[in-house]
Parts: structure tokens; C-alpha cells; sequence
């Protein structure tokens, strides 16, 4: 009886008596071995379900350490992973931590288990976090200088910090402010057409108007004065309401 070069399968010759359960049931056994070796050294088929911040990874061949899933959600920094309920540390080739994106999901994934060390072959591309400093922010409208989210409001923010006490003014007609600050002037007119301006005697010319739009809640009118400019405030009925907030320069 001969045997096969590779893997040393019986081969009956036409002279032998061949006893199945001793010849040929060996063959089967080695050939079931090299099978499984082989579909080890494949890429395996997974599956991967995030839940929370962990990657659940679960094999259809335990064996294969060459694996391939479908990612069912975003890898972040500070995610953890699991494959086949064993915990394991998750890095790129260059030996670094896997980065925001090192997938995405519904992409393949591919990766090589080595113990507990699971590293990622893929085309990472670091995410930065989304935060109010790197949000644009266009400043068309506003007036204000900054360029992003955070500086627009630390801007702001600096504009309340320095606004003085205000300073109840009362039923008034005219006012000379000592410095630069906000005038405001409400009243209890409810009537069709009701109206009040504030206007700049100094210059005569109207600083604010409302006409009337707010009927049946009274008006409310609010203008950026300045430091002895002499500004008059009018309205059809009912009585004033003025205020006065300055602005403190530090």
C-alpha cells in the first residue's frame, strides 16, 4: 500500500486486502484536520454589535484569528471591545490605540487576534471631538468678531460683564446719559397705533421706533446711546417707562 506525498493518505494497490476501518478511516481524519487548518488560516466571518461603548464581536470560526465583520456602529477613543466575550486591546499597525474613526459604521472591518491584542487594518482617520471652539460660526448678522461658537459666546459674555446697574429713569421725555450705555423705554399704551421713538435731539435723527406692532401688550423700544448726546423720547399715550444701563469700560 502506498501513500500520498503531503499528507500520507493510504492508496490501496490493486493486490491489497483493504480493511475500510483501517485504511481509509485514517485518511478521513487527516484530511478533516488539514481542512480545519486551512479555514483557521482564512479570514473568518464575524458579527459585531455595539452596545453602549463596547464592540461585542463573536465568531463564526473560534479558530480564525483573521477576522472580518461589518461595523454596526463608530469606534471612539475610550470604546473597548470584546470578541467572543474575552476583552481585548484594540490598536492600529503602527502599535498605536485605535483613534475616533478607526471605523465606521457600516463599514468592513478587518483585524488580526494575536492572545488579547486585536489590531485593525484599516484606513483610521482621527475624528476630532465636536465642541463649541472648533463650530464655525458666521457672524454675518450679529455684529460680533468671532469666528466660532465658543468666541462668539465668551464675546458676548464679555458685553454682560460689563454692563453697569441699571437706573430707573421713570416717566421721562428727554435724557443726557453721563456715559455710554443702553436706554430703554416701555408703556402701557394697548391702543391701535400706538408708538413710541427715541430720538437724538443732538443730531435729530431717530436712534429706535416702534409703530404699533406690539398692540394689546404695550411697546418697548431699546437704543445704544452715548456719553452727553441729548436724546428725547415720545409716545402717543399711556405712561413711560425708561431705563438706563451703562456700559462700565474696565
Amino acid at each position: 500500500m502506498q501513500q500520498t506525498s503531503n499528507y500520507n493518505l493510504n492508496l490501496p494497490e490493486g493486490t491489497d486486502i483493504v480493511n475500510p476501518l483501517v485504511d481509509y478511516n485514517p485518511n478521513f481524519t487527516v484530511i478533516d484536520g488539514a481542512m480545519k487548518a486551512n479555514a483557521d488560516r482564512t479570514v473568518g466571518r464575524a458579527t459585531c454589535i455595539k452596545s453602549g461603548t463596547t464592540h461585542v464581536v463573536t465568531r463564526s470560526n473560534t479558530g480564525s484569528n483573521i477576522i472580518n465583520f461589518t461595523a454596526t456602529g463608530d469606534w471612539n477613543e475610550g470604546d473597548t471591545m470584546t470578541i467572543d466575550s474575552v476583552i481585548v486591546s484594540v490598536f492600529l499597525p503602527d502599535g498605536s490605540a485605535a483613534l475616533n474613526g478607526s471605523y465606521l459604521i457600516n463599514t468592513e472591518v478587518f483585524g488580526i487576534l494575536n492572545g488579547t491584542r486585536f489590531t485593525l487594518y484599516t484606513n483610521a482617520v482621527d475624528i476630532p471631538e465636536q465642541s463649541a471652539a472648533n463650530t464655525s460660526y458666521d457672524n454675518t448678522n450679529s455684529g460680533l468678531t468671532a469666528t466660532n461658537v465658543q468666541d462668539a459666546i465668551d464675546e458676548v459674555a464679555s458685553y454682560e460683564n460689563n454692563l453697569g446697574t441699571s437706573v430707573a429713569l421713570g416717566n421721562i421725555t428727554a435724557y443726557t446719559p453721563a456715559s455710554e450705555g443702553y436706554l430703554f423705554a416701555s408703556d402701557d399704551d394697548t391702543g391701535t397705533g400706538a408708538f413710541i421713538i427715541i430720538n437724538d435731539a443732538s443730531e435729530n435723527f431717530i436712534m429706535a421706533a416702534n409703530n404699533g406692532y406690539n398692540v394689546n401688550i404695550g411697546n418697548l423700544v431699546t437704543a445704544h446711546v452715548y456719553k452727553g448726546r441729548n436724546y428725547t423720547i415720545s409716545h402717543r399715550t399711556g405712561t413711560l417707562n425708561c431705563k438706563f444701563i451703562p456700559i462700565v469700560i474696565s
